[in-house]
């Protein structure tokens, strides 16, 4: 068969663009990109924070185990063909950090202090995401017990925004716990119409939904504060006098005592409180 010159007519009916969501990055921004990622990759070196790069793609059981950082249906799914195993292209590279720490350095002492650079893929879903990779950068620090790791990542999340040019940065600050018990009241099939409403800080709206899910009036008192309770670092007496049972106690003072962190880093005026936002931290337990 001839492999002669390819008619215009042929070369136009050939897929010569990306896939709906990829894009080509010419080299201006390629090189400005690089530029960026050198200089947060560096911010993360000096503080003993090392380089690790994970695989494009893992199997579905890794990082699908326990729960996922991202939507389901924003995953990239194929069969591994060497396998036959269900396998997703990475949407997220905290998971391989935790399968890394669990297997490759589990006979290192820790604490383990990583970074890592790379594309992320995830389904572009709607009008509001029409980019499929994402590049993503970032750190884990595993083994470190205590407010410490909290203190430690934090700070140096507003440095590496620092280095990468970044001005005006607010790092908003909650604790999952905190909202997630109060929401323990709500029927399973409420929870995401109500988790919605408070991050709208919609009063009316989340009392609506309550009443319809026939939440109890206690439980419904307690969900609608927490619309009230973002702002500066005031939020957290005003939470102090609203909950004064044990456990919201217990959060409030384990989140003071990172803000207290925080400002010995000279971080005080970047800080802010919001005590009712659960959107995307599915796999937090505390401080976020």
């Amino acid at each position: 068969m001839s492999n002669g010159p390819v008619s215009h007519r042929d070369r136009a009916a050939l897929p010569l663009a990306p896939p709906a969501g990829m894009r080509d990055v010419l080299p201006e921004e390629a090189a400005e990109r690089a530029a960026l990622a050198r200089a947060v990759l560096e911010t993360f070196a000096r503080y003993g924070y090392r380089r690790v790069i994970t695989p494009a793609f893992e199997y579905a059981e890794v990082l699908e185990r326990g729960r996922a950082t991202v939507d389901r249906r924003d995953l990239l799914r194929f069969v591994e063909p060497e396998t036959g195993e269900v396998a997703l292209l990475r949407p997220d590279i905290t998971p391989q950090i935790a399968r890394i720490v669990a297997t490759r350095l589990g006979d290192r002492p820790g604490p383990w202090r990583l970074a890592y650079q790379g594309t992320v893929l995830r389904r572009s879903r709607g009008r509001a995401r029409r980019r499929r990779q994402l590049a993503q950068a970032g750190i884990e620090c595993s083994g470190l017990p205590g407010r410490d790791a909290d203190v430690e990542v934090i700070a140096l999340a507003a440095r590496a925004g620092a280095a990468a040019g970044l001005r005006g940065v607010r790092i908003e600050l909650g604790h999952v716990r905190f909202a997630q018990e109060a929401l323990a009241a709500v029927p399973d099939g409420a929870r995401h119409a109500v988790m919605q409403a408070l991050a709208a800080k919609d009063a009316a709206l989340l009392e609506a939904t309550l009443v319809e899910a026939r939440v109890p009036k206690r439980a419904r008192r307690a969900l609608l504060v927490l619309p009230e309770l973002f702002g500066e670092l005031d939020v957290l007496r005003q939470a102090r006098r609203r909950f004064r049972g044990g456990a919201a106690r217990g959060h409030l003072d384990a989140l003071s005592s990172i803000v207290e962190g925080l400002e010995a880093e000279g971080l005080e005026a970047t800080l802010g409180i919001d005590l009712g936002e659960l959107r995307g931290q599915a796999y937090y337990t505390g401080v976020s």
